[in-house]
């Protein structure tokens, strides 16, 4: 009898498991970001020193929503949920650049590209 109640708990336990994991998956894809590690998340804790990015040299500070690592290199996102457009709006793509330029004074690495994610699209803005 206690090998079937172990049983069934265990197939219990690998069924949520698969929906919660689907669940997770199926929520990536429709944020139209890629699926690559998640370096750093804005949590709006500016009190951390290592979330802000700094450029003493251009003045510049800023923190993106996101820090996407692809390769040993940041990506910057910039999420506008409120946003729907057919290209990006010039001060968004500014903005991203400038998160690109912080991130290569940070790092010493130039980010090859930043996202801006709007409500329904997601953007790919070249850093060239």
């Amino acid at each position: 009898m206690m090998g079937w109640t172990l049983l069934v708990a265990g197939l219990v336990f690998a069924l949520l498991a698969w929906i919660v994991l689907h669940g997770a998956g199926r929520r990536w894809q429709e944020s139209g970001l890629p699926r690559v590690r998640v370096a750093y998340v804005d949590e709006r804790d500016w009190k951390r020193p290592e979330a802000v990015l700094r450029s003493y040299r251009y003045r510049l500070v800023g923190r993106p929503d996101y820090l996407l690592e692809r390769r040993g290199r940041q990506i910057p996102v910039e999420v506008k949920p409120t946003r729907t457009a057919a290209q990006p709006y010039p001060g968004d793509v500014m903005q991203l650049a400038a998160y690109g330029l912080l991130i290569e004074e940070t790092t010493g690495k130039a980010p090859p590209y930043g996202l801006l994610r709007y409500r329904d699209a997601t953007f790919e803005v070249p850093f060239d």
